[in-house]
Formats: structure tokens, C-alpha cells, sequence
């Protein structure tokens, strides 16, 4: 649709400034392979008919209005990244526990992260950011972990997981900004005292959430583990379906992410010994086949998930051939799933320590992705985004590192804004104090 609408405008656009008696059969590169150029066009408009006197296109970049350029180029390759946060930056330089998640709320980067025992929230105005409301705890003395953000329909909601110190059962607890205070969002969601780790938090069309998470089946400590899903319907939560697993009764489901498209249906992937996708517009049942693996080693692990425009997933995960790790994406189609990159990614060959973190697409639905490479020295870790268009992957923005004072770059975060603008967080650790430091930055296009 935006490709579309961009070509319209341009035509218009042009039309504007032409007379047709003097044609001149100019074709321009409309941008999809995240570059504007004059020659070698990959999805070709042909302007033959239109007077183009007095604009130069000939062996140069065309530029469009300003106000049209996004539409036109998606996220273009080749730009970079520039930081966005300073020392003065609020609690983003004193945080101790990080594992900061990333969203665009009313187009805004806004952020959530562990400081403390508490989940916290801010949020970038274009210059500095501000703290978005109190820090969140359920209960005192307990320790917040697991934070997750979402933003759909003007609603901006927080999750996070919450074990008491006395031992009792784990729980989930949901807040909605009212745009003057967090409010809770029901009662806690109640999980047993196997929880895993992992929680997941998605929006529907109108801004209810839902929330994923895994826990062991039998509440004692051993055996297997399911994936559990619960929604909220404006009054309470309930489950959302059954707990489920994939490929054996003793196997163990890990990880669960989910995405909800604009009809409202749910779609939960998650690792066993393989990635799995599932769908549940009703009922749980696999989407195509179930199973993401690429063929290389004996399984697939780390997966991310986004949908499209027309809110199909895609999947992206990790495989691990024996001597290196490299990245994985499938596309479903709405009858098969089709492979997004050849060959797999990895910015560095034979590299083993990688860590796939977030996937998102930008306003022509070409997938975009970050992940961590780590050699193994503390100081070592690097970060690298890619955009996939046609088959092949873009650089987008330099690799990033940060000084020698920092080690053990993690959980990089990637949005992409309305204007087809990058957003990036990440954590680092301070050797000085062991405390994690949080780094955002803003990706800006070429010239």
C-alpha cells in the first residue's frame, strides 16, 4: 500500500511541473531495494510522456519532497547511528539491573527497564528523556524482572513478573498509562513457581493485552514445561486457550514471543528442540508446518517474531552448525512459508557467540534486525542492524561498541518510526561497578 500510494504522489508530484509535449521517457528507481537512484532500477516507474525540464535527475540521486520521502524508500542502508542519550540522561545512567524493551508510543521512543527492584519508563521528546510516571512494584520488597512495553491504538501498557520473597506463587502485573499515572489492568496474573524467565506482552487492535509466558506443567520443580497465554477483556483476565507444547510430552517449551494482527488473531512462537509457529483465531493449530528450521544442526533456538502489513508473521531464529551461529527468517505468505535472506546472516564468518534480539519491518515491510556478535573478550561485543529487501541483506547504520569501560553488550532493541526512522537501545556493563548502563541512539539516512 505504501509503495503504491508513494508512486501516486510522485506521478502527481511530477505532473505538476509538466508539460506533454516535450516527453522525455525518464525511468526512476522507486526505492525498493532502500536506495534512490537514477540508473539500475529495481521496481521501475516510467515517466515517458511528462516534461521533466528543470529537474536534474541525470547520474544523481533523485530527492522527492520531503514531506514524501519515507514513502518512497522505506529504511535506506548506508546512514548512521548517533547516540541520543548523555550522562545526564535521568536514571539511563544508573540503572543496575537493564533489560531494557523498546516501543514507539504516539510515534515517541519509549523504553522500560529494570532499575532496582522496580520497573521504570521513559520516553524521548526529540531532545531529552523523561520519566513516564512512579516507578512500578506490585508489592514492596519484591523484585521486578522480565519488563515489557507495548503500544497500539494511543495505549501505552507495562508488564512485568513479580516472585514474593516468602516463596509464594510468581505473577504478572499489568499497568496502563492514563496519561497521568499508571493504573493496574485487572489482578495479577497468576503463574506457579516454576516460571522460566520469559514474558511477552502484545496489544490488540483496540489496546487490550495479552501476555505469554512459560512455567512447568507440574509445579514441583521438574518435568516439562508449556506455553501459557492470557487476555484481558476489559473486566478480567482469563486464559487464552490451553497450555501447549509441540513435539513431546517430556519436552520443554521455552521462550514464548507473540504478535496480534488487526483482526485479532494471535500468533505465538517459541523454542523446543525446534522454533514453532502457532495461530489461534479460535483454536491453537500450527501455522504451515509448525516447525522453523532452516536444516542446519540438530535445532533452532532464539526466535523473534513481527508481522507485516497485511499481518502475517515472520519469524526469524538462530541455528548453530557445529562451528558457527548464524540467523534464519521465513515469511508466511497466508499458504507457505518462504525463506526472507540468503544466504543465513552473520556479520562475521565462523562466528559462534551470537544473540538474535529484535525484529521488526519498516513502511514497505522489508524486515529489519538486530543482534549481538560477542568474540568471547568482555569489551568484544558489537551490534549489527540489517533491512532485508529482495533476498539480501542491507547495512544499516555502522556496528556499534562501546569504550573499554564497558563489557558485555546485550538486549539490543529496535523500532522503526512512522518516518521510517531507526530507534536503537542496548545495555552495557560498567566494569567499574558490575551495573548496567543503558545507550540509545537514532539512525540517520544518508544524504
Amino acid at each position: 500500500m505504501w509503495k503504491d500510494l508513494a508512486r501516486a504522489s510522485l506521478l502527481v508530484w511530477l505532473a505538476a511541473c509538466a508539460s506533454a509535449d516535450r516527453p522525455t521517457g525518464k525511468v526512476l528507481d522507486d526505492g525498493g531495494d532502500g536506495t534512490r537512484d537514477a540508473s539500475t532500477p529495481d521496481n521501475p516507474v516510467d515517466f515517458a510522456g511528462l516534461d521533466l525540464t528543470g529537474l536534474d535527475f541525470a547520474g544523481a540521486d533523485f530527492t522527492p519532497p520531503s514531506d514524501m520521502a519515507h514513502l518512497v524508500t522505506g529504511v535506506e542502508t548506508g546512514g548512521t547511528f548517533n547516540p541520543i542519550t548523555s550522562p545526564s540522561d535521568l536514571a539511563l545512567t544508573t540503572v543496575d539491573n537493564g533489560q531494557p524493551v523498546l516501543t514507539l508510543h504516539n510515534d515517541a521512543p519509549t523504553i522500560a527497564w529494570i532499575s532496582g527492584t522496580d520497573a521504570r519508563v521513559a520516553t524521548y521528546d526529540g531532545s531529552a528523556w523523561h520519566l513516564v510516571g512512579s516507578p512500578l512494584n506490585g508489592n514492596p520488597g519484591n523484585t521486578a524482572s522480565a519488563v515489557q512495553i507495548a503500544s497500539r491504538a494511543g495505549k501505552l501498557v507495562v508488564g512485568f513478573v513479580e516472585k514474593s520473597t516468602t516463596g509464594s506463587n510468581s505473577a504478572i502485573y499489568v499497568y496502563s498509562w492514563n496519561g497521568t499515572a499508571w493504573i493496574p489492568v485487572g489482578t495479577p496474573v497468576q503463574m506457579n513457581l516454576t516460571f522460566l524467565g520469559y514474558l511477552t506482552l502484545a496489544l490488540s487492535s483496540s489496546g487490550q493485552p495479552y501476555v505469554s509466558w512459560t512455567a512447568q506443567v507440574s509445579n514441583t520443580g521438574t518435568g516439562p514445561s508449556h506455553v501459557y497465554v492470557s487476555r484481558y477483556d476489559g473486566a478480567s483476565w482469563s486464559a487464552y486457550g490451553g497450555d501447549f507444547g509441540a513435539e513431546s510430552a517430556t519436552s520443554s517449551a521455552l521462550a514464548s514471543k507473540i504478535a496480534v494482527d488487526a483482526s485479532n488473531n494471535l500468533f505465538v512462537t517459541w523454542q523446543e528442540s525446534f522454533v514453532h509457529c502457532y495461530a489461534n483465531n479460535g483454536t491453537w493449530s500450527p501455522v504451515g508446518t509448525g516447525k522453523m528450521w532452516g536444516g542446519i544442526g540438530s535445532g533452532s533456538f532464539e526466535q523473534e517474531i513481527t508481522l507485516d502489513s497485511t499481518g502475517h508473521p515472520i519469524v526469524a531464529w538462530m541455528e548453530y552448525d557445529g562451528s558457527a551461529s548464524s540467523i534464519y527468517m521465513q515469511r508466511w505468505s497466508g499458504t507457505a512459508w518462504a525463506t526472507v535472506v540468503t544466504p543465513a546472516l552473520s556479520a562475521t564468518a565462523g562466528f559462534t557467540n551470537s544473540q538474535l534480539s529484535s525484529l521488526t519491518v519498516d513502511g514497505l515491510d522489508a524486515p529489519i534486525v538486530t543482534w549481538v556478535e560477542d568474540s568471547g573478550a568482555p569489551a568484544a561485543s558489537t551490534v549489527f542492524v540489517r533491512r532485508i529487501s529482495g533476498g539480501t541483506a542491507g547495512v544499516v547504520g555502522q556496528a556499534l561498541q562501546v569504550t573499554a569501560t564497558f563489557r558485555y553488550l546485550s538486549s539490543p532493541q529496535i523500532a522503526v518510526d512512522s518516518h521510517d526512522i531507526v530507534w536503537l537501545v542496548f545495555q552495557a556493563q560498567q566494569v567499574s561497578d558490575m551495573k548496567y548502563r543503558l545507550f540509545a541512539y537514532r539512525y540517520t539516512p544518508p544524504a
